[in-house]
């Protein structure tokens, strides 16, 4: 690994900037893990009202976002390190986004306990994911604290949470909290397909080449 220490470390030096910016978006991922974690305090409120739940249902509703995250977990582990770490981030912002659009419109308690389903498999899938892609990336004097992004963005999705429930109410209300979730998942999906797979994943499955150009040029020549 001495060769991706030293040119891990150039290409810090070359593009700080640019490796700042993926760690950002891998971030989203964390946000994500805040914000679709704590937003059902307010909307089940009113989708308790509208579906006319027992506390049975709730408690069901409430809790199969954390019992699919368990499922997420492992399963983003396993493709992680299958296919990558970036197609597996591009994954869960799909993932994230289908759950939030299919939980704002659900016309059924069913449809919603499905929607919240898959949003939690992409919430166990990112936050396995997520801090390795950082981790694996960043330079190794500034690996700590970079990582560290994604705690961080885990209690700014909380905190936007309790703001948007706050500021949307009424009986309908709570799809406006689902769906807008989807906007950072679209923007994970989005920066992750212009970001790079991490070098050491590179290495380990038989790129060197690949893995030599991300860390001797920078990520911005992911693409070309």
């Amino acid at each position: 690994m001495v060769l991706e220490r030293s040119a891990n470390t150039n290409a810090h030096q070359k593009n700080p900037h640019l490796l700042y910016i993926a760690a950002g978006f891998a971030s989203l991922g964390g946000f994500l893990f805040g914000y679709d974690s704590s937003v059902i305090s307010g909307a089940i409120l009113f989708i308790k009202k509208q579906f006319s739940l027992s506390s049975s249902m709730e408690e069901v509703i409430i809790s199969s976002l954390f019992l699919s995250a368990m499922v997420g977990a492992p399963v983003g582990g396993v493709l992680a390190d299958k296919v990558g770490r970036r197609k597996v981030l591009i994954l869960t912002g799909v993932l994230f986004a289908l759950g939030s659009f299919g939980a704002a419109l659900s016309p059924t308690v069913t449809f919603l306990i499905i929607s919240r389903f898959v949003m939690g498999v992409s919430l166990g899938m990112v936050s396995v994911t997520s801090p390795i892609y950082i981790s694996e990336l960043a330079n190794v004097s500034s690996r700590g604290w970079m990582v560290s992004f994604y705690a961080l963005s885990i209690t700014i999705g909380t905190l936007v949470s309790y703001i948007i429930n706050l500021a949307f109410t009424g009986d309908s209300a709570w799809r406006w909290m689902f769906a807008i979730g989807a906007i950072p998942a679209i923007m994970l999906g989005i920066g992750m397909v212009f970001l790079p797979e991490t070098p050491r994943w590179l290495l380990s499955h038989s790129f060197p080449d690949k893995a030599r150009s991300v860390l001797k040029k920078g990520i911005r020549h992911l693409t070309e």
